[in-house]
This record gives C-alpha cells, structure tokens and sequence, in this order.
C-alpha cells in the first residue's frame, strides 16, 4: 500500500508540472497575441502620430520644421482646403456679380471668411486628432492590462501548481514512511 501511495505522489507532483507548464504557455499565447494583434499596434501607431501632429501644432517641443511640417499637413486636409476654396468662390462670385468685387468690403469679407473658416477647421483637425490619440492611448491600456492579467494568471498558476506538488510530495512522503513503517 505504500508504494502505491508513493508512486502517486510522485506521478501527481510531475503530472502538476507539465499542467502548470501547459498553462503558463496558453497565458503567454494570449498576451503575445495581444501585443502582436495589428489592429492594437495600428491604433497605437497612428495615436501616437496624432498625438506627435498635435504637439507640433501647438509648438510643443520646440521643433519648428516639425511645427511647419504638421501646419502643412492641416492646411492640406481636404476638409479645410475645400470649405476654404468653396467659401472664397461663393463670396468672389457674388460680389463680381454685383460689380463689386474689388472693392475694401469685399477684401474685408474675403478675410474675415478666411479667418473664420481656418479658426473652425482648425478647432475640428484638433479634435479629431486628440480623438485619433485617445484610441491609441486606449489600445496601449488594453495590451498593458492584458499583461498585467496575463501576469496576475502567471502567478495564481505557479501558487497552485506549487500546492498541488506540495499536496503531491506529502503523499509521497507518506507513502515511503509506510514503507518503513514510520
């Protein structure tokens, strides 16, 4: 009776450590699936490029080419470029009908068309920016609690499988003390 009783402990304690190993390796699978997934690392990629874009425009850094660059990029949004382009053939079309086009009032509206439209694009090319950087922000938090998940799972799996080997060891000690009538 004690030697099976030994030979248990001892199939239980190497049979703890294969499981234990089988589960680590599915925790790591999904972790590195996580931080390999293309989606995750195309949504921090482009977060962090809005986020670069929207330091510049704001002349964080102190770069000025990258400032230029990014102010470049904004002007060349088809939304600012088209409402510009639009709103300034509106208002030359209207006053070239009525004659007037050359005129101070149509210089001063021409501007001040000009200034609205830039303020607003500019306000609306910010927000989706910071809306880009959210996402990539967010992406970042998810792959970094999966690994925070991915480690607490590590360390519940090691606790246990350490007590089913303890648990296995006993029965093994248990066994050969019977043997020798201990």
């Amino acid at each position: 009776m004690g030697w099976i009783s030994a030979g248990m402990g001892l199939a239980s304690m190497f049979m703890g450590n294969k499981s234990a190993k089988a589960e680590q390796g599915a925790i790591n699978q999904g972790f590195d699936y996580m931080k390999s997934n293309p989606l995750m690392k195309q949504s921090q990629e482009q977060g962090s490029q809005a986020m670069g874009l929207r330091g510049a425009l704001l002349g964080l850094g102190g770069d000025q080419e990258a400032a230029d660059q990014a102010f470049k990029q904004y002007q060349d949004s088809s939304g600012f470029q088209f409402r510009m382009d639009r709103g300034m053939a509106g208002i030359e079309g209207s006053r070239a009908a009525r004659g007037i086009l050359n005129s101070g009032a149509s210089s001063k509206e021409l501007m001040s068309f000009g200034q609205d439209i830039a303020s607003e694009e500019f306000g609306n090319y910010m927000g989706m920016l910071g809306q880009e950087s959210g996402a990539g922000l967010e992406a970042a938090g998810l792959t970094g609690q999966a690994g925070s998940q991915a480690g607490q799972a590590t360390a519940a799996s090691i606790a246990n499988n350490t007590q089913n080997q303890m648990s296995g060891l006993g029965g093994l000690v248990k066994g050969v003390g019977s043997i020798f009538g201990f």
